[in-house]
């Protein structure tokens, strides 16, 4: 828990290569990633809630920064103001959260001079509620919003080991830069995106969630050898499959999609800027039988551990000059390489705020530009939610997770 007189901020920071792509990918504008929580009953006053935030944000440094307009940095801002960070509205129709996660990815963050971050009280049908933290993505990546969101909102802080564990950095070998190097190289070559994920964006992103119980996917690791990340991954590439089958009668070949990677370290548990690096998979969207697809998954997964990728593209990274992360960054947002970004980040147990606990977790950061799907499966307390954040030009996507949680119980099926 907070403790102590804060220590003073330095004035700037440099942004890193991940960050200075992901400002770039925005173009330029500030993009948030949210952190949702669902509870039941009543909800907390608004005035209850900002002097909660007004005690605690300013003992993080990470809610003290805005990104500069040349994108090069982050400035140290005045301390934050709470009635200009707390905010609360009424979604009286929003029986299952997808509304408040919508209105989240669409609304700005604050203005300048304020630093880019804030916390809303959404008040939804039938007495629920949820709470979201939003901050600039250059500024904090998923596991560290989650960090943050903790110390901000949390009743009294989770026991100690009881939290994800973060990265151990190990020694960058060989393999592994060679294989960071080559997802640099695949980055650059044209998308393989397949049928499914050639459209043209609209612009406009319907948002969709599904949850099952977080034992269901351990379980069937543990019994066929995978991780919970390889069942998730397993399941989407069939999902893809099916529907694609399902609505356009033809099999759907194998696409690349992105898998970031937290190298987020105890040190900088919720430290400012990003802490992760990405590598590029081949999502077996053509397998004929579920084993098949989570073997071909588990198989990639099981050479990046093994070579140090996570490692290797950290130390990569750090040496790329922000000028071609920038410019990789508007390439990335100009012609998408990816056909989708499948994130997966467990944010540990369940959070108590005054006196309510919450009963679902997400995590969700809007497309950028040109993007046709997100994929974030968010692992909190024992459920696992699966949220898709899908343009309108990814025809049934909707029923994405429907097809996923199928494949789960065909994978179920191999693993009794």
């Amino acid at each position: 828990m907070l403790s102590g007189p804060p220590a003073a901020p330095p004035r700037r920071l440099r942004l890193g290569a991940v960050d200075a792509v992901l400002h770039a990918g925005a173009g330029h504008q500030s993009r948030p990633v949210c952190y949702l929580l669902d509870f039941e009953g009543t909800a907390p006053e608004p005035t209850a809630l900002g002097v909660r935030v007004a005690e605690r944000a300013f003992r993080l440094p990470a809610l003290r920064y805005r990104v500069e307009a040349g994108g090069r940095s982050a400035l140290l801002t005045p301390p934050p103001v709470a009635d200009h960070h707390v905010f609360a509205v009424d979604l009286p129709g929003d029986k299952d959260a997808t509304q408040a996660a919508e209105s989240m990815l669409s609304r700005p963050l604050p203005p300048a001079p304020a630093p880019t971050w804030d916390v809303w009280l959404i008040r939804r049908a039938r007495g629920s509620h949820t709470l979201c933290f939003r901050i600039d993505h250059v500024l904090l990546d998923g596991t560290g919003a989650c960090r943050i969101a903790r110390d901000l909102l949390e009743d009294q802080p989770a026991p100690a080991g009881a939290l994800p564990r973060l990265h151990t950095p190990r020694p960058v070998r060989a393999r592994g830069m060679a294989s960071a190097c080559k997802d640099v190289a695949l980055a650059m070559r044209p998308p393989r995106l397949g049928p499914a994920f050639s459209g043209q964006a609209t612009g406009v992103a319907r948002l969709a969630h599904t949850d099952v119980p977080l034992r269901t996917l351990r379980t069937i690791g543990r019994n066929l050898g995978a991780t919970i990340n390889d069942v998730h991954l397993g399941a989407l590439a069939l999902a893809v499959g099916r529907l694609h089958r399902q609505l356009a009668g033809e099999p759907h070949p194998a696409v690349r999609v992105s898998v970031p990677l937290s190298i987020r370290t105890p040190e900088r548990a919720d430290a400012p800027l990003n802490d992760v690096v990405s590598s590029l998979l081949t999502l077996p969207c053509d397998a004929v039988s579920p084993l098949q697809a989570l073997t071909r998954v588990t198989a990639q997964t099981a050479r990046l551990r093994e070579s140090g990728h996570r490692d290797a593209a950290r130390l990569l990274l750090a040496a790329v000059p922000l000028r071609l992360a920038a410019a990789f960054g508007a390439r990335v947002a100009s012609v998408c390489p990816v056909a989708m970004d499948c994130s997966n980040v467990n944010v540990g147990p369940a959070l108590l705020h005054q006196g309510a606990r919450a009963t679902h977790g997400a995590i969700v950061t809007p497309l950028i530009r040109n993007q046709l799907c997100h994929i974030a499966l968010t692992g909190y307390d024992d459920t696992a939610r699966l949220t898709v954040l899908a343009d309108d030009a990814l025809t049934g996507a909707d029923g994405l997770g429907e097809h996923w949680l199928a494949a789960l119980h065909d994978l179920a099926d191999y693993a009794r």
